[in-house]
């Protein structure tokens, strides 16, 4: 099959994957999207963040990683998303609440009651 020189160009960014990626299937999905005026600027740009997204998340060379096909697929419409990489939740415990708020130990208070008083504080 022949390829364009532009669908060449995101298939060398395409984030790898463990398992099935069919590349004529993927072809048939870009070629449908630039039929139904979609710019190759935006799917170049979905792509760029996808990667980066797949690079920072780990996902990278695993079954994870979205088919190509999938990804330029017009149900899916990936290459519009945000792909921004979770901000990974951070659980303040209770002494470090404490510190916040500055609230000390009381002299002979035990580390239960220390953290009593922190968990009823605001």
């Amino acid at each position: 099959m022949n390829y364009t020189e532009d669908f060449e160009q995101l298939w060398k960014i395409y984030p790898k994957r463990a398992g099935g990626n069919p590349k004529p299937k993927a072809f048939k999905a870009f070629t449908a999207r630039l039929k139904e005026k979609v710019l190759y600027s935006d799917l170049q740009a979905g792509l760029l963040r996808y990667y980066n997204f797949c690079k920072q998340t780990g996902i990278l060379n695993t079954p994870y990683v979205m088919q190509s096909s999938t990804f330029f697929s017009a149900n899916s419409e990936a290459w519009c998303e945000d792909w921004e990489v979770p901000k990974p939740e951070v659980k303040e415990t209770l002494v470090e609440k404490g510190k916040r708020l500055n609230i000390m130990a009381k002299v002979g208070e035990s580390m239960s009651q220390y953290e009593k008083r922190i968990a009823q504080a605001r």
